[in-house]
């Protein structure tokens, strides 16, 4: 028989198939490869992604506290404008109307710096997003290479295959889908601190230098598509995760994957440059920590508390005393001090003696489908305390029309008014010349006329009310009901109803 007869071919085809088994898998040992990524140089690198992507966690919880400063500000106000309609001497009524609008500038400031930075704040959370994705993409792509098959090491220690197969976030990395940010006022300072990325001090290698030639992801070649990344003579170097990290691809096990020094690249969250991806990331996520915040109280009881603060009702009586044509601008420091009193007391002990003073007030609230009067403290729910204020409202209206109602009419043809008011003052001499009267001219035409100003040196030097610490204005119901329409439509474009 022939050496290669027909019979000895058709023996041979089985060998030839394991022969080209045995040859394909001789030359799968022999491919080329390179250098993994070390394992916890990864979880670093997640470690960054997730901080980067919690600037959207910041964003939110900045706008988020501005909010509630705005909602406390506005529940104060409402409040106090209750207090200020209905308290019974005109005293009270400018305190609690100052201190009303004192809330409200509180309220106009958190709104302004809410509405005005929202944009900011939705810009660098994207921005942040956009990042981490990034950085976290890179590290799924080496995880599920070397989930693939048991010889691929693409993250790797020390030559040991990661156990972690499954999701980034085994690494620390960002979830792909995040249902709800906790909210937070600051980025990470362990990660992030107010002049770069804080871990990456020096040039970071994240290859492994001990698992050689186990993983295809940085292999290069020269001028063919065998490889992944262009190599010569040199590596063509190339820019993944967010373009911060510098890829030198290798024939063999000299593979590097590289992020620069970042950790002092600028100051107060923005880079002194924009040179580098690290520099422009760094100014584009800290714009998150440059959204502004409001020293406003963020309950309505503080924001109460800080509105009735001396510091805070200065100069809003001062204003509303000018405004209410009551002093000039000369002598409005001086009595708004001694309305305001409390002058023996910090700051706080006197704050906290007007809001118990207010609390013991009574205003109206519907219950049962009826108006029932009951203590302002008590009132808490917002809804609550704008009924209150849609009773009081009408109700002070009432009052006045019935005071302009009732007042007698004065014959001023011939000044007789006027006659008779000073027939009273002209009686009195010397230093009995007070109280509504006062001294006119000098020497021997010097007399004793009314003071048509009275009223304003009543707020001025007023006694002091022994519970409130307030100046109370001896005899000063006249002035409650005579300037009622006055009050009334000033508190209600004061604080802009």
């Amino acid at each position: 028989m022939l050496p290669f007869s027909g019979q000895h071919q058709r023996l041979s085809a089985p060998t030839v198939t394991l022969l080209t088994l045995w040859f394909t898998s001789i030359l799968r040992l022999v491919t080329p490869s390179t250098n993994g990524f070390n394992k916890a140089k990864i979880t670093q690198l997640c470690g960054t992604a997730k901080a980067i992507q919690d600037t959207a966690a910041v964003a939110i919880g900045r706008l988020q506290k501005l909010h509630r400063q705005e909602q406390a500000a506005a529940e104060a106000r409402n409040k106090l404008l209750l207090a200020a309609l209905v308290a019974p001497t005109v005293n009270d009524t400018i305190l609690f109307a100052a201190a009303a609008r004192a809330a409200e500038n509180c309220r106009v400031d958190a709104a302004t710096k809410a509405a005005g930075n929202v944009a900011a704040g939705v810009t660098a959370a994207a921005n942040g997003a956009h990042a981490a994705g990034r950085l976290t993409e890179l590290v799924a792509i080496l995880q599920a290479a070397t989930k693939s098959d048991t010889a691929r090491k693409c993250i790797t220690q020390a030559n040991t295959r990661t156990t972690k197969l499954t999701s980034p976030a085994e690494f620390g990395c960002p979830t792909t889908i995040t249902d709800e940010y906790a909210p937070k006022l600051n980025l990470d300072s362990s990660e992030i601190t107010d002049k770069g990325f804080a871990k990456y001090s020096g040039p970071t290698q994240l290859q492994d230098a001990t698992g050689n030639t186990v993983c295809a992801f940085m292999l290069g070649s020269n001028a063919d598509n065998t490889a992944l990344w262009q190599y010569s003579v040199t590596a063509t170097q190339a820019e993944v995760g967010a373009d911060l990290i510098t890829i030198a691809p290798h024939t063999g096990s000299g593979a590097t994957a590289t992020i620069v020094a970042a950790n002092a690249i600028g100051s107060e969250y923005a880079a002194t440059g924009s040179a580098t991806a690290a520099q422009k990331l760094f100014t584009a996520i800290g714009k998150v920590m440059k959204l502004p915040e409001s020293t406003c109280p963020e309950t309505t009881e503080k924001a109460i508390s800080e509105a009735l603060t001396t510091t805070g009702l200065k100069p809003e009586v001062k204003d509303l005393l000018i405004k209410l044509g009551k002093v000039t601008n000369t002598m409005a420091d001086q009595a708004a001090s001694s309305l305001i009193g409390q002058a023996a007391k910090d700051d706080n002990a006197a704050a906290a003696a007007r809001v118990s003073h207010l609390n013991k007030l009574k205003a109206k609230k519907i219950d049962g489908g009826k108006p029932k009067e009951v203590g302002i403290d008590t009132l808490t729910d917002p809804p609550e305390i704008t009924t209150a204020l849609l009773i009081a409202i009408p109700e002070l209206k009432a009052k006045a029309d019935r005071t302009v109602a009732s007042e007698p009419a004065k014959d001023c043809s011939t000044n007789g008014g006027i006659q008779e008011e000073n027939k009273e003052c002209s009686k009195k001499t010397g230093d009995d010349c007070k109280d509504g009267c006062k001294l006119t001219g000098e020497g021997e035409n010097k007399k004793c006329v009314k003071d048509t100003d009275f009223v304003k040196k009543e707020v001025e030097a007023g006694e002091k009310d022994s519970k409130t610490g307030t100046t109370n204005t001896t005899g000063s119901n006249s002035f409650v009901i005579h300037k009622a329409p006055l009050l009334l439509a000033f508190l209600l474009d004061f604080i802009n109803l």
